[in-house]
């Protein structure tokens, strides 16, 4: 099967990097477009500190309304988002693939989904990071929800996650 646009949603975490080598690798081996895409969560920046008597959703700290904190948090991580992609562009730009970026600030499957559609996307490529069971249920998977949800074919990137199976036990580390 040959990807003519590809649409690699990377976050800001340490298995970015694996994600966006295997995008680069993979379109400028199918001569392939690509785009790079990062969502701002809303939910990420509405770490407001408590409002204790007040009664009139203000921040007592900076006297400003609980929504312009979240604005002014929203707009500073757009902005770290743009510099962000700006760079990853410029590493698949310097590799000759001919690269876009985007972000966008709400859920992260979703808007994955729905940019892979709008840009014409015939591939996405997306991490995970390896959470199961009730950490997979209570902080949800992005990947999960783009596999179950994405009009094209998802390539997943798995991060490298010590389990059980692949920690050696306590008597066997150090050994060689």
């Amino acid at each position: 099967m040959t990807y003519h646009k590809i649409l690699v949603a990377i976050d800001r975490s340490p298995l970015a990097d694996l994600v966006l080598d295997r995008a680069v690798d993979l379109a400028q081996k199918e001569s392939a477009q690509m785009m790079v895409f990062h969502t701002v969560e809303i939910e990420a920046t509405a770490n407001v500190p408590p409002v204790v008597g007040t009664g009139m959703g203000l921040v007592p700290s900076t006297g400003r309304t609980i929504p312009e904190v979240q604005r002014q948090r929203i707009d500073a991580q757009n902005e770290q988002a743009q510099e962000y992609l700006r760079t990853c562009a410029d590493k698949a730009a310097a590799r000759g693939i001919a690269t876009e970026y985007d972000r966008k600030v709400g859920d992260p499957g979703s808007l994955i989904c729905q940019e892979a559609v709008s840009w014409g996307a015939d591939l996405i490529v997306v991490g995970r990071r390896g959470r199961k069971g009730m950490r997979e249920m209570l902080l949800g998977s992005v990947s999960n929800h783009v596999i179950h949800n994405a009009h094209c074919c998802v390539l997943v990137v798995q991060g490298l996650v010590p389990t059980e199976e692949t920690t050696p036990p306590p008597s066997e580390l150090g050994k060689k």
